[in-house]
C-alpha cells in the first residue's frame, strides 16, 4: 500500500516566510489583442509564501501566470508587457526563468497524452537542470516510480484510463519532478463541487508543508483556501492593478463583484486589419525561418527527438498512407492509359502508327508529372491536417506551455519531427504510386491489346526515362526536388498554423481546414514553378 502525502494543513510544519521577495513587479502593464489587463502595477511575493492570485474572468490572472512561467512573449500573438518583473534575479520580460526554476501545474493537467505516467515524469526528470533527484534516488527511473508512489498513483497504463485526480497527482509529481523554486497551480479546483475542492486545497497545503517553496495559486475559489492562504493578490479589474488582501476581505469582494467576462477569446480582434496583416506576415516570415533552422536536428535529449520522430513517421508513413497513395496510383494508371487510347482521334488509323510513342509519352508525364503531383496533393490534405490536428491539439491541452516550463522549445523535438518524417516519407510515396501506375497502367494495356506484350509495353512505356549508365530513371532528381519541397512546406503549413493559440476546440477544426487549403496551394504553387526549370532544360 502506498502512503499520500497527509493533505491536513493542520498538521503541517511551520514554514519560513522570508521578507524578501522571491517575485517582484514594477509599473507592470500588460496588454493582449489590444486590450489593458494591467497597467502600471507593483506587487511583490516573498519567498516561501504560499498566495492566492484572484480576480474576475478575463482579469488576466492566466496570463500573469504563463508571463512568470516563461511561457509567453513579447509581441507574439497580441501579448505585451512593459515595466519590470524579477524572479530572483530573472527579468522576466527579457528572459525566461532558468530551465527547472519554474514548475506549473496546468488547469488541464496538459500531460503528454502519448506517454505513461511514469514517462511523463521521467519527461521532467530528464529535463530538469542541475539539481540532485528526489527521494535520494539513484537513477531517474527509481525517482519517478517514487514521485508516483508518494502521491498513490500507477506508473502505466494510459492516461485516458485514469480519473481526474489520478491525473492532477501524475501532473503534480511530474511537476515536482523538476525541483521548482517556484511552484505555481493554474485553477487547480475549477469543476470540482466544494468537497473535492476542498481535498485539493489541503493536497497543495500539504505539498507546500513537505516541500517549502514560493507557490502560487491562480484561483477563483477562495473559499476552498480558508485556513490555508492568509493573503490574496488581487486583480482589480477597473483600477487595473494588483492589491495584496486578507483573505476575507477578498471573498466579500468576490461576493459583492458581478462578473464579466472581459477577454477577448475567440471574438473580433479589436486591432486594425492593417496590423494583424502584418502581425501576421511576421509570424509567417519567421516561421519559415525556424522551419529553416529545424531542419538541424538539434535536440535538448536525443531519446525524445527520436520518439517524437518515430511518432510523426507513423503518420507521415503509416500503412494506412502506403494504400492510400497505391489505390490512388491504380486509379491514375487505369484512367491515364485506359482513356488515352480509348479517346485518341481517329483510332482505328492513328493507334498501329502511334502506340509506342502514346506510351512512351504516358510514361513520362506519369513518372515527371501526374504521379509526383498527384501524391504530394494526397499528403497535403492527409498528413497535413493530421500534422495540424496532433499540434493543434497539443496547444489545446496546454502541452506547448508545459514543453516551455520544463526549458524545452517545442519546435526542437515537433517540429523537427514533423518536417523529417515528411522529407523521409515523401519519396517512398512518390515510388508507390509510380509503381501501382504502372502495374494499374500495364494490367489495362495488355487486356486492351492482346496482340501486344509485356515486353514491348515495358520498353515503350519506360523508353523517355531509361539512363542505361545509372539506375534511376532520366529525371530522378527534378521528381526528387519538388516533392521534397513540397514535403518541407507542408510540414512547416501545418505547424505554423497548427502551433498558434488555440482557446477553443473548434479552433484545432479550423486549424485543419486552413492547413488543407495552404497545403495543397504550397504544393500547386511549387509544381507551377518546377515545371519552368525542369521542362525548361532539354537534357533533363
Amino acid at each position: 500500500m502506498t502512503s499520500t502525502p497527509s493533505t491536513d494543513p493542520a498538521s503541517a510544519a511551520p514554514l519560513e516566510v522570508l521578507p524578501s521577495p522571491a517575485i517582484e513587479a514594477e509599473e507592470l502593464t500588460i496588454r493582449l489583442g489590444g486590450m489593458t489587463l494591467l497597467e502600471r502595477a507593483s506587487f511583490f511575493i516573498r519567498r516561501g509564501e504560499l498566495v492566492l492570485l484572484c480576480g474576475p474572468s478575463g482579469s488576466g490572472k492566466t496570463v500573469l501566470l504563463k508571463l512568470l512561467a516563461g511561457v509567453v512573449r513579447d509581441g507574439v500573438g497580441g501579448f505585451a508587457a512593459r515595466g519590470k518583473l524579477r524572479f530572483e534575479t530573472t527579468e522576466l520580460l527579457r528572459e525566461p526563468p532558468p530551465a527547472g526554476q519554474v514548475g506549473v501545474l496546468f488547469q488541464n493537467h496538459a500531460l503528454f497524452d502519448e506517454l505513461s505516467p511514469e514517462e511523463n515524469v521521467l519527461f521532467a526528470l530528464r529535463h530538469r537542470a542541475r539539481r540532485p533527484l528526489p527521494h535520494g534516488a539513484t537513477d531517474e527511473r527509481a525517482a519517478a516510480r517514487a514521485l508516483l508512489a508518494e502521491f498513490g498513483v500507477e506508473r502505466v497504463g494510459r492516461l485516458h484510463h485514469l480519473s481526474g485526480g489520478q491525473l492532477q497527482r501524475v501532473a503534480l509529481a511530474r511537476t515536482l519532478a523538476l525541483d521548482p523554486d517556484l511552484l505555481l497551480y493554474d485553477e487547480p479546483t475549477t469543476g470540482l463541487d466544494p468537497a473535492n475542492a476542498r481535498r485539493v486545497a489541503d493536497t497543495i497545503a500539504a505539498t507546500h508543508s513537505h516541500r517549502p517553496r514560493t507557490t502560487v495559486v491562480v484561483t477563483h475559489d477562495l473559499d476552498a483556501f480558508r485556513g490555508i492562504a492568509r493573503e490574496v493578490l488581487w486583480i482589480d479589474p477597473d483600477e487595473r492593478t494588483l492589491l495584496r488582501l486578507p483573505l476575507e476581505t477578498a471573498l466579500e469582494r468576490a461576493k459583492l463583484l458581478v462578473t464579466t467576462d472581459r477577454s477577448s477569446g475567440d471574438g473580433v480582434d479589436p486591432r486594425p486589419l492593417v496590423g494583424r496583416l502584418l502581425e501576421r506576415t511576421g509570424e509567417a516570415l519567421r516561421g519559415l525561418a525556424t522551419a529553416l533552422a529545424r531542419l538541424v536536428p538539434w535536440w535538448p535529449r536525443a531519446r525524445y527527438g527520436v520518439r517524437y520522430l518515430l511518432h510523426y513517421l507513423r503518420i507521415a508513413a503509416s500503412p494506412g498512407a502506403f494504400l492510400y497513395v497505391g489505390v490512388a496510383g491504380l486509379l491514375l494508371g487505369f484512367v491515364a492509359t485506359y482513356f488515352a487510347f480509348e479517346k485518341m482521334p481517329r483510332r482505328g488509323f492513328t493507334e498501329p502508327l502511334f502506340v509506342d510513342d502514346v506510351l512512351s509519352a504516358l510514361g513520362f508525364m506519369t513518372f515527371r508529372v501526374l504521379a509526383p503531383l498527384l501524391v504530394t496533393l494526397l499528403v497535403a490534405a492527409r498528413t497535413g491536417a493530421a500534422f495540424a490536428a496532433d499540434v493543434g491539439g497539443k496547444v489545446y491541452a496546454r502541452q506547448f506551455d508545459a514543453l516551455r516550463s520544463f526549458g524545452v522549445e517545442p519546435s526542437r523535438y515537433l517540429l523537427t519531427a514533423g518536417v523529417w518524417s515528411l522529407l523521409i516519407a515523401m519519396p517512398f510515396l512518390v515510388w508507390t504510386m509510380w509503381w501501382m501506375a504502372k502495374t494499374a497502367g500495364l494490367a489495362v494495356f495488355l487486356f486492351t491489346h492482346p496482340d501486344h506484350d509485356a515486353f514491348f509495353w515495358q520498353r515503350a512505356f519506360e523508353r523517355g526515362l531509361v539512363n542505361e549508365d545509372f539506375p534511376l530513371h532520366w529525371g530522378w532528381k527534378w521528381v526528387v526536388a519538388k516533392s521534397e519541397a513540397c514535403a518541407f512546406g507542408i510540414a512547416a503549413i501545418a505547424w505554423f498554423i497548427g502551433a498558434r493559440e488555440k482557446l477553443a476546440a473548434d479552433a484545432v477544426s479550423r486549424a485543419v481546414t486552413r492547413t488543407v487549403i495552404g497545403a495543397s496551394l504550397w504544393t500547386l504553387f511549387v509544381h507551377f514553378l518546377f515545371a519552368f526549370f525542369e521542362f525548361g532544360d532539354p537534357g533533363s
